[in-house]
């Protein structure tokens, strides 16, 4: 019999095989695992850094709409010593205004209201009254009365009395003659320098004085020069946008880390200053999250050009025109001439040359404003042999649709001469006369302006209006009623201004036609308040404010009058530093009015105009941003918006500035790391 071979057992040998396949299946799954997760936080890396350049372009945004509503309303304050210096300071002329309507062409400035060669000034000047059955604004001459010959009788008692009388009316004349002048001129200054808003000084020298003549002329000259002057109120508007400018350029942040931020939020006086900075890393830290990233290891680098002791996104120019002024002074025209008995006293435009005063901003094209950001952090990678991953990732974004002036400002009518033989040569006529244009763009040139009698004419009705009537005494409620008008938003701004406003308000069907919910920047008050410092929080007071006071040679080169306006501003100054209100200004707070509503009372006004003279369209008021002819740009745009924009753009300068022709200067800055991972541009590697 053969031999029976004993069964082998191969039972098992399948498990070799199922453990081989169960670990590539898990070495699989790890591999798909960990791809997902790195594929995963690679995306919420870029989504951070998206947020964070999102995040510190609408800073910029935000502080770029401030900039341009603060010089909207330095302009809104030249309006107001326009309308004081065309209207107030001329009202009392003959004939004031004499538009019709349908007519047009410009206001004669003319004691007789005829406008003739021999008594026309041709240009507006500054001549108040204090009684209106006493106008001399309408009297070219006031002729000596000591020229008369009363006879020359010793004997005659009747006749040497009269004589004498004569004799102290003429001295009245000649000192008339001279206070006339004084007291023009004096507002004039106070209209351009005034830095005490309610004029207390002015009250106090009211009732110090014993001169009943006195008395009703200071009065007069309270009621009309009542707030501040262009001069300071301009000043600090444009410290207000300088601070904010230096927010805009604040230094570029690099090697960011939580408790780098922290230690920057704790320790800045002006919490405003590092808004930039810290409000991009807390949006990309906080859209992280703390289980996919390892929380110490998020780093961001703000990735911008450098200008001194700060970033270079921001340069301003500052429009800053000579203008001469004038008001009528009744002394003979020849320099040097002493009044005399037998001196007839002619009236004549004499000449106050402003200076240096800053009337409006605007963006200088050359210098982009934008927000790039490198952002970087360890990704926990469950099943990472190499531990936590390296990440990096870069973007970019810019303010963009808006703007905060135009550079072809026009504040100065040139080639306007004072009219009449009797004008004295000594008048700087080089300068120009303070003017803007007003009718719309399309009509032309600044002739448009202030001199159209159409203009005056508007403006001096709705001063003197009440209820319908006219109005033959005019108080401070006036004025400032007036005031709103003559600064309200004029055609010839369309497109170029930045202009705050709350038309298309949904909450107010009444003073909107089409209701846009989203736009609210009025309250009750009517008022809009920014944070913008005249000087920041943690900077010396005292050291800065010495420079706006050095500031002020350059403003006139009368030493007394300079003087006197320094003293008075540093103790402006120091009021509101203290914490006293200017005008409903703090030292750290500006407030915007409404350009279109006004409240008188307890009653909100709407401000309405002839359609020539104001813009109401809110179309066209909203047209800061965009005129494409679509359903949204038809409502108008207001303010920057934010886009986000290609490294390569950024790198190769693709596109032009502001202006349309200039490339930017400004460029962005790599070091070693970025140009390696950005590729010169063309493509990022990481």
């Amino acid at each position: 019999m053969g031999k029976k071979h004993k069964k082998q057992n191969i039972s098992g040998q399948a498990s070799i095989l199922f453990g081989l396949m169960s670990m590539t299946f898990m070495l699989l799954a790890v591999f798909v695992i960990n791809t997902g997760m790195l594929v995963h936080a690679k995306i919420n890396l870029q989504n951070a850094a998206d947020l964070a350049a999102y995040a510190g372009a609408a800073t910029q945004a935000r502080q770029l709409n401030s900039i341009s509503y603060l010089n909207y309303e330095m302009r809104r304050q030249y309006k107001k010593f326009l309308f004081r210096y065309y209207v107030v300071g001329n009202m009392a002329q003959a004939g004031f205004p004499n538009h019709q309507a349908g007519s047009d062409g410009f206001y004669s400035f003319s004691p007789s209201g005829g406008g003739t060669s021999g008594d026309s000034y041709n240009l507006p000047v500054v001549c108040v009254i204090f009684n209106g059955k006493d106008n001399y604004c309408k009297i070219r001459v006031l002729e000596s009365l000591a020229q008369t010959d009363f006879g020359n009788n010793p004997l005659d008692p009747v006749m040497s009395a009269f004589a004498g009388q004569i004799q102290r009316l003429e001295e009245i004349r000649k000192k008339n003659c001279q206070s006339i002048g004084f007291t023009n001129r004096k507002l004039l200054e106070l209209w351009i320098y005034n830095t005490d808003p309610t004029l207390e000084n002015l009250l106090n020298q009211i009732q110090a004085s014993n001169d009943p003549e006195l008395l009703p002329t200071l009065k007069t000259i309270r009621s009309a020069a009542y707030g501040l002057g262009l001069l300071p109120a301009n000043v600090l508007l444009n410290q207000r946008i300088a601070t904010l400018k230096d927010y805009v350029n604040y230094p570029p942040q690099t090697g960011m880390t939580f408790s780098a931020a922290q230690t920057l939020q704790e320790s800045s006086e002006d919490t405003a200053a590092p808004e930039r900075p810290l409000q991009a890393f807390f949006s990309a830290f906080h859209t992280l999250g703390e289980n996919l990233f390892v929380d110490n290891s998020i780093v961001m680098d703000e990735l911008l050009p450098v200008a001194g002791n700060g970033a270079n996104l921001l340069q301003l120019e500052v429009q800053k025109p000579e203008f001469n002024t004038y008001f009528v002074n009744f002394l003979k025209p020849n320099p040097g001439q002493v009044i005399t008995a037998e001196s007839d006293c002619t009236g004549f435009a004499d000449s106050l040359l402003v200076k240096n005063i800053p009337l409006s901003v605007y963006k200088k094209p050359q210098v982009l404003t934008y927000y790039a950001v490198r952002l970087k952090a360890k990704a926990k990678i469950l099943f990472s042999p190499f531990g936590d991953i390296d990440l990096k990732a870069y973007s970019a974004a810019q303010p963009f649709g808006s703007r905060i002036g135009p550079t072809d400002e026009q504040f100065v009518l040139s080639g306007i001469k004072p009219a009449g033989p009797d004008n004295p040569d000594t008048i700087d006529e080089t300068a120009g006369i303070p003017n803007l244009p007003v009718l719309s763009a399309k009509e032309g040139s600044i002739e448009k302006g202030w001199r159209q009698s159409s203009v005056l004419s508007a403006f001096y009705q709705k001063f003197t209006e009440s209820g319908g009537t006219q109005k033959t005494i005019l108080g401070p409620e006036d004025m400032e009623r007036a005031y709103a008008f003559a600064m309200a938003p004029n055609p010839w701004e369309k497109g170029k201004f930045n202009i705050i406003n709350d038309l298309g308000e949904g909450t107010d069907q009444a003073h909107s036609k089409n209701g846009d919910y989203f736009n609210k920047f009025f309250g009750e008050g009517l008022y809009y308040a920014l944070w913008a410092p005249i000087v920041p929080p943690g900077k010396s007071g005292e050291e800065a404010n010495q420079v706006i006071i050095d500031m002020i040679d350059s403003f006139t080169s009368d030493p007394t009058l300079s003087q006197a306006v320094k003293a008075t501003f540093e103790n402006l100054l120091s009021q509101m530093r203290a914490g006293d209100q200017i005008n409903q200004q703090s030292y750290h707070v500006a407030r915007l009015n409404d350009p279109f509503r006004f409240k008188h009372g307890n009653t909100v006004l709407e401000i309405d105009l002839p359609n020539d003279i104001m813009m109401k369209n809110e179309g066209d008021v909203r047209t800061s941003w965009s005129d494409n002819d679509t359903e949204t740009s038809a409502r108008g745009r207001t303010g920057y918006s934010v886009k986000y924009i290609s490294f390569q753009t950024l790198l190769q300068k693709q596109g032009v500035t502001t202006n349309g022709t200039d490339i930017w200067t400004n460029d962005l800055p790599l070091d070693a790391e970025a140009a390696q991972d950005l590729g010169g541009g063309d493509f990022i590697q990481h």
